[in-house]
């Protein structure tokens, strides 16, 4: 069991060190919505469940005000992994039936995230990216990612305004 609350830091950066196979990038790999780490470090493709165990991942969000709880429980069975995916905003269930295909949309309709945007945004060595997809998956991904450039640009106008706030910080 790992519970880490970073509404309790009082800055907007958190710095998580380490020594290496430690555990960092599974961390990080573990702190957004979805079900699943996404195969975004090349080093592992592993299931962050162990082998022959349930379990469960929950996560809270507090989004522009909005309080979701997101819930994701890995349940073994005799040919694989049952997920089930739930959230709910505000305390008001929003995927009842836990389908994570549905979890997937509503995570989209509500944050504006979608699992192909961590592949595009992580960067390092040992990241999985859109250099390392099939041609046909950075087909798909690109076009998806031209369907939002109006919100790619904002995201990186706020990126360079949170940037230039940071090095003044520092000096």
């Amino acid at each position: 069991n790992i519970e880490i609350d970073f509404s309790k830091c009082k800055n907007t950066i958190s710095l998580i060190v380490g020594p290496n196979g430690s555990g960092k990038t599974a961390l990080l790999s573990t702190l957004h919505p979805f079900a699943y780490p996404g195969g975004m470090d090349v080093r592992s493709n592993t299931n962050m469940i162990i082998d022959n165990e349930n379990g469960m991942k929950e996560i809270h969000y507090d989004h522009n005000g909005t309080k979701y709880e997101i819930v994701h429980t890995y349940k073994r069975q005799k040919k694989g992994l049952l997920v089930k995916s739930f959230i709910s905003r505000d305390g008001l269930e929003l995927n009842p039936n836990g389908n994570v295909t549905s979890f997937n949309e509503i995570v989209f309709n509500e944050m504006g995230l979608q699992m192909e945007y961590l592949k595009v945004l992580r960067l390092g060595s040992n990241i999985s990216s859109l250099i390392e997809m099939k041609g046909s998956e950075r087909k798909a991904s690109t076009t998806m990612l031209f369907g939002e450039l109006d919100m790619w640009l904002d995201l990186y106008k706020k990126v360079n305004e949170d940037n230039r706030t940071l090095k003044n910080l520092l000096m």
